[in-house]
């Protein structure tokens, strides 16, 4: 007005400049200050594993316009602070590490929940990376068809290992299953776990009796007997046959694959481990007495084996009296052999016989009392 000077269009293109400045800027300062929110509220800290969307990973590096995160595939994934001030943000590693976790199963309505309970429970038992002092959750999810649908859910510290977790956990279930005789269903159709042909399975029970020394001393028909009541089951690898100081009543009998047996003190450490392979055989002495197991069996790879169990050996033993006193020497004479290589000791002669004979006794009592003949 001073200088009689028109600003009108000088005005304009200002303010048209502040706007194309406004809006180029719109997107740097949303990043600048979801930034300063994000740091008030701190959803997450460096090394948490977070979840945003369909995307996860651990947080690598904050900075005042995004988030880096290294997903489980070793990858950067770089998000913008503004995106992540409007998206829900799941931090698996707050308030602590533990994650509870869940996979879904199906099983045909068939198989009373109980059942199906106490076989899922049983196969998490050995799960690596899961901690089971927390204990496991079966949940009956509902029914769907003609399969009871379920959740099974456990606890887990390290989240960015669930994939391999998952696997572990699924390969057991279906061992456990396949042990139990169990049906595992699909969505289009049912696969049944079945046993190998029974005569192959006798056969070749009949060819590994005739290689453990006091079952080849049986009658033909007494092998005959027990191979018919033999039963085939599979362990995956790790997975735990037997544990030490567990009651037992049966002999297993190696088909196929390769177990560890693991002795331990009292302190939980190991002092004695042997491998063993097809045709080697574990549990005899809990099969002919029902004492308890003296060691862990731990399978090293996929591994069958032949069950042999109290029933099928109670007429054997309660027919012929002259079997129970040849299994009495041996079981004696195997016993003293493993307690010399524990020791590492040579025995001596004097009074061996006299302490054999009465070994023979009290092994013949046990055997007595446990078959109740």
């Amino acid at each position: 007005f001073a200088y009689n000077v028109d600003v009108t269009s000088l005005l304009a293109a200002s303010g048209v400049l502040a706007i194309m400045l406004g809006f180029a800027l719109q997107t740097v300062m949303a990043d600048f200050f979801a930034s300063i929110s994000m740091q008030m509220t701190r959803p997450y800290s460096l090394g948490d594993w977070i979840k945003v969307g369909e995307k996860e990973g651990k947080v690598e590096h904050i900075d005042w316009r995004a988030t880096v995160l290294r997903t489980m595939y070793d990858d950067y994934l770089i998000l913008p602070n503004n995106k992540l001030a409007h998206e829900a943000i799941i931090n698996v590693s707050q308030p602590t590490n533990m994650h509870f976790h869940a996979i879904p199963l199906r099983t045909p309505v068939q198989y009373a929940p109980a059942r199906v309970q106490a076989v899922v429970r049983a196969a998490l038992a050995g799960a690596e990376h899961v901690h089971h002092e927390r204990g496991y959750a079966v949940y009956l999810d509902g029914f769907d068809e003609s399969v009871l649908v379920w959740r099974v859910k456990f606890w887990i510290s390290e989240y960015r290992l669930w994939p391999h977790i998952e696997t572990d956990v699924r390969s057991r279930i279906w061992y456990a299953f396949q042990r139990a005789g169990m049906e595992l269903p699909t969505a289009d159709r049912n696969v049944v776990l079945r046993q190998p042909a029974t005569d192959e399975v006798r056969s070749s029970a009949l060819r590994l009796f005739s290689r453990i020394d006091w079952l080849a001393a049986l009658s033909a028909e007494d092998r005959d007997h027990l191979a018919d009541r033999v039963r085939l089951v599979r362990y995956g690898p790790e997975e735990t046959i037997v544990r030490q100081g567990d009651a037992g009543e049966s002999l297993f009998v190696i088909w196929q694959g390769t177990v560890e047996i693991r002795a331990r003190h009292a302190d939980g450490t190991v002092f004695m481990r042997k491998t063993l392979g097809s045709g080697d055989f574990f549990g005899e002495i809990s099969l002919l007495t029902g004492e308890p197991r003296s060691a862990d069996v731990v399978a090293l790879e996929d591994a069958a084996l032949l069950v042999l169990d109290k029933e099928a050996l109670r007429k054997v033993v309660t027919d012929d009296a002259e079997l129970i006193s040849r299994l009495l020497a041996r079981r004696q004479e195997l016993s003293r052999e493993r307690e010399d290589s524990i020791t590492q000791t040579v025995p001596a002669d004097d009074g061996a016989t006299d302490g054999k004979s009465q070994r023979s006794v009290e092994l013949f009592r046990k055997i007595r009392d446990f078959f109740a003949i």
